[in-house]
């Protein structure tokens, strides 16, 4: 067996702890050596982290292969398993499969994670987002999933939908977004053979959403023990009534993770080693407190510390943009939530 195989093995059997996994992200090979010596058993590489590193957004503005470039460094880099951001896989079927087949034949990934965004894709937790419809979603997944299985069949593949909040969907007041069609992708892309479903919400007051969702996808009896993802996202605000980590734990969350808190501490509060220690022991809260800190850093004052690193990407220059060159923008930022 070889490392890839090796640590995909070792990251199955980390999500399986009734505690999971709990990791920070890491945007260059020096970050993540960084979380190796402070102890963290996996590492997640994401694209918005990899996208600051060239000085972009997170709008898959890199070359198609960079995270696949970039994998192969970073994984290099650390003994530890190491999970990577693969977007929407590529402009169509032939992309995807090719793509998912390099990632795992050519870096030493434990594993890899599919999104529902169409092209122009984003970050998450910016507004103008849309997903691919339900009847193209699936065998989308599904071409992402065979690719990884034929390759390296123990390789860790999670699955994430963006459709609680994207573009056109319902809208429920109680849950905050789109419950109902969350669901309904979440157990389909399991059916597909995803390893772990991950649903991507934009705000921190959607405790009834995060329990609903995951009560929802296990009831069924299709996937009772299905480990589920979730961002505890530095794009919102965590505070003293956000979740924690036993109770995301307990409603069968196993993959915690923050795309790029590592990032905002290492270049605004100057702590990334203390930051560290502290979102291993309490995530939420350690966000929190990064956040509080950087409301007082001089020459920040003007930026909300949920947002910071997205302006000063250009964000607002990058929405104007799309409003005046793309016909479709001002229906997608109307009928979506999110950062502008």
């Amino acid at each position: 067996m070889n490392i890839g195989h090796e640590r995909s093995e070792r990251l199955r059997e980390l999500i399986a702890r009734p505690r999971g996994v709990c990791t920070l992200g890491a945007r260059d090979a020096w970050a993540a050596t960084l979380l190796q010596i402070k102890g963290y058993s996996s590492i997640y590489l994401g694209g918005y982290g990899a996208a600051t590193a060239r000085g972009q957004r997170d709008q898959k503005i890199y070359p198609s292969d960079y995270m696949i470039s970039l994998a192969r460094v970073v994984a290099r880099a650390v003994d530890v398993p190491v999970m990577v951001d693969m977007d929407e896989g590529g402009a169509g079927v032939h992309d995807t499969r090719e793509n998912f087949e390099l990632a795992l034949e050519t870096t030493r990934a434990a594993g890899v994670h599919w999104e529902d965004q169409i092209l122009p894709k984003r970050c998450g937790q910016l507004m103008g987002k849309a997903v691919f419809d339900f009847e193209m979603a699936v065998p989308r997944m599904r071409c992402a999933i065979d690719a990884v299985r034929e390759v390296r069949k123990e390789a860790v593949f999670m699955a994430r939908t963006d459709a609680f909040v994207a573009a056109g969907h319902h809208h429920d007041e109680k849950a905050g977004g789109d419950i109902d069609e969350v669901v309904k992708r979440g157990l389909a892309y399991a059916d597909a053979g995803a390893d772990i479903v991950w649903c991507e919400f934009p705000r921190t007051d959607l405790r009834h959403a995060f329990e609903t969702f995951a009560e929802e996808m296990h009831k069924t009896g299709r996937h009772p023990q299905l480990p589920l993802g979730f961002n505890i996202s530095p794009s919102n605000l965590w505070g003293a009534t956000s979740v924690t980590r036993d109770e995301l734990n307990q409603w069968g969350y196993r993959y915690l993770f923050c795309t790029y808190g590592l990032l905002l501490a290492e270049a605004f509060s100057g702590g990334a080693w203390s930051f560290a220690d502290d979102f291993r022991s309490n995530p939420t809260f350690a966000l929190a407190g990064l956040q509080e800190r950087l409301r007082h850093v001089s020459g920040l004052e003007k930026y909300e510390p949920n947002n910071i690193v997205n302006k000063l990407l250009g964000i607002t220059e990058a929405t104007a943009l799309e409003l005046r060159y793309d016909p479709s923008a001002e229906a997608r930022f109307a009928t979506s939530e999110g950062h502008r």
